[in-house]
């Protein structure tokens, strides 16, 4: 990736000179009338400033350490069974099963052959018949827990890693629906979140017993099924048209190879009509602006439509809605990538969109928050920083010297939010914030955020916070998966028959 570009040579300068400094006084908030928003922020510093000086006690005021073999351990005991508190989360066991296997790629850990196993098992047990992946065998599919699922097996991927491989490929299987989208769990409906989540999962693992699992053709019936008259997409059948939906199908059927022109045609205009006012996406067209193909089973019948509805949910601010005329939030990651993945970014307005994706960034803690007004949250350093790539990336390809944006993200500071705040340094995992608990899913999108901030800030100053030994695998911003296992499950897909491909889909 190419060093960013400035218009301005003194805009250069500033930007070579500047050092983040974390918990700095200088920005901390400072707003006469207090509001219960203006309390929270409040708080949320003032237990930024007691987490460093914790992690000064521990660790010194040296850089940071990544405490890595305390994080796979976080992981390995979530993958292994969960307490009773976790029954609200029967299901989303395919986010489980992916969170924690992309989280242990990203720390460059291998999966064991026996523990690789149960996972495949138990993906293969959520995938529907249908093609598509429910949150737990029995659970409908639905297409998030599909990208789960398949971006948990294609994470997986070593011949060590095969005993995970294995657990999740059967667990994928039992998901996938007779109609083609995978469940939560075996026997729930297919739902395009899980089928998302099946498809990633399988893709993780890496090993052909995983990628076999995925049934390409009840997989575009499925994903088509879901398309709805104006470009848009529902969650699953009966279900609730979103943005998300949207990112989802395009991720899964771009890496099955299963994209046409008639699946998405129309679907980037509905993602434009999605971003509001300040730049950011929403969910759907005029709410709130907020932040949220691999399967190569694109082509031109499946997604027709698909940018333009994509297009529509972007708000005046930049950012993009879960669909058009709401506001926009974390939304924005999946409306930039699905049009990224269209070959369509040039369709939304870029100049707010990045205008508002920067403003996210905090500058007293350094990490990002999803929409205006918002806290701090290490989710985010994800589903916020992987924009700035993925744009980057896009606009490089087509040498469009309109966009000169420089470095309007700072890697550094989100570097420095996720090492010395956001680490649990006695139990493993990273929070959301301090104060909270780890989790698997803050410690999946928290060093996938990590992962970012660093392969960015290398190509720009060079710099990882803590030293080298803190770095950790590169991942593709499109898939959220590493470098390594998407380009494994890209190519193996490539190679199968039975679905022609309409026009090239971007890689």
């Amino acid at each position: 990736m190419e060093p960013p570009a400035f218009s301005d040579s003194r805009v250069k300068e500033i930007y070579d000179s500047y050092n983040f400094i974390l918990c700095n006084s200088k920005y901390a908030v400072n707003e006469p009338l207090e509001t219960e928003t203006i309390e929270e922020q409040e708080k949320t510093e003032e237990a930024c400033r007691k987490a460093k000086a914790h992690l000064e006690k521990i660790q010194g005021k040296d850089a940071p350490l990544l405490v890595r073999q305390i994080h796979i351990n976080f992981l390995l005991k979530q993958l292994h069974g969960l307490s009773h508190e976790y029954i609200a989360l029967e299901g989303s066991r395919t986010w489980i099963v992916f969170w924690c296997v992309n989280g242990l790629r990203i720390l460059n850990h291998p999966i064991e052959h026996s523990l690789a196993h149960r996972i495949v098992t138990f993906l293969a047990a959520c995938q529907q018949p249908t093609g598509g992946f429910g949150g737990s065998p029995s659970h409908i599919a639905h297409i998030a827990t599909t990208y789960a699922s398949v971006m948990a097996l294609a994470s997986i991927g070593t011949e060590e890693a095969l005993k995970i491989v294995n657990r999740i490929v059967t667990f994928l299987a039992a998901c996938q629906q007779p109609t083609g989208g995978f469940g939560g769990s075996p026997s729930h409906i297919a739902h395009i979140a899980t089928t998302y989540a099946s498809v990633m999962a399988l893709a993780s693992i890496g090993t052909e017993e995983a990628l076999k699992i995925v049934n390409r053709k009840t997989l575009y019936e499925f994903i088509l099924s879901l398309k709805q008259p104006n470009g848009s997409f529902i969650m699953h059948k009966g279900g609730e048209v979103d943005i998300r939906g949207v990112y989802c199908a395009a991720a899964v059927a771009s890496l099955t190879r299963i994209m046409d022109s008639k699946l998405f045609e129309g679907t980037p205009a509905w993602i434009i009509s999605c971003q509001t006012y300040e730049g950011g996406f929403a969910a759907e067209p005029f709410v709130e602006a907020h932040v949220a193909s691999l399967t190569r089973i694109m082509d031109s019948q499946l997604f027709e439509g698909t940018p333009a509805w994509i297009i529509s949910c972007q708000t005046y601010e930049g950012g993009f809605a879960a669909e058009p005329f709401v506001e926009a939030h974390g939304y924005t990651y999946c409306g930039v990538a699905a049009l990224a993945i269209f070959g369509k970014l040039t369709m939304m307005n870029i100049d707010k969109l990045m205008k508002w994706s920067a403003a996210r960034q905090m500058a007293y803690e350094g990490g990002f928050q999803g929409r205006s007004n918002k806290l701090v949250d290490a989710c985010y350093s994800f589903w916020m920083a992987a924009i700035f790539p993925i744009v980057d990336y896009e606009l490089n390809n087509l040498d469009d010297k309109r966009y000169d944006f420089g470095g309007i993200f700072e890697p550094e500071g989100l570097q420095r939010y996720l090492l010395e705040l956001c680490q649990n340094l006695e139990r493993g995992g990273l929070r959301d914030k301090p104060e909270k608990n780890p989790d698997a899913y803050h410690t999946c999108y928290g060093l996938a955020g990590l992962s970012v901030a660093q392969h960015y800030s290398m190509r720009e100053k060079e710099t990882v916070v803590g030293g080298k030994e803190n770095t950790v695998e590169q991942i593709n911003p499109l898939y959220n998966i590493v470098c390594q296992y998407h380009q494994l499950a890209f190519q193996y897909f490539e190679k199968q028959p039975g679905i022609v491909v309409a026009a090239p889909v971007p890689q």
